[in-house]
């Protein structure tokens, strides 16, 4: 996904990863791409301690378990203070998506599968603390 999101101009494109042999092979994609427009940088840090102060858009593919989702979205909203954000999930649980629904902070504007025992998509936004 990071490669083909720098193949588009943005200001940066970013990845994080957990397991260092998984960070050496993003590492090694990312600088031999072709067609790279953005530059990529790839972090070996836990979701959960990263700084995403500075991101604007979020993607995730079947990350973590229910837990950690809930600690990585306490730490994105502290560090975002409100500021626009959007998120895309990739092969939302039941677990995860109650975990969504208690951030009162981000609303769901799409969700949909790509069939029957597919994977689950749904895109997220920032919004105004609901009542």
């Amino acid at each position: 996904m990071l490669c083909l999101a720098a193949q588009y101009e943005m200001q940066l494109v970013i990845g994080i990863e957990y397991l260092p042999e998984l960070v050496s092979i993003a590492r090694h994609n990312a600088s031999g791409l072709r067609g790279k427009r953005t530059p990529v940088e790839i972090y070996a840090v836990a979701a959960e301690d990263f700084d995403y102060s500075r991101d604007t858009v979020l993607y995730f593919f079947n990350p973590f378990e229910a837990d950690i989702l809930d600690a990585v979205l306490h730490k994105v909203a502290a560090d975002r203070q409100m500021k626009p954000l959007r998120l895309a999930f990739v092969m939302e649980s039941p677990e995860q998506r109650a975990v969504f629904d208690r951030h009162n902070w981000l609303e769901c504007y799409a969700r949909w599968t790509d069939g029957p025992g597919h994977l689950n998509y749904a895109l997220y936004r920032q919004m105004h603390l609901r009542k």
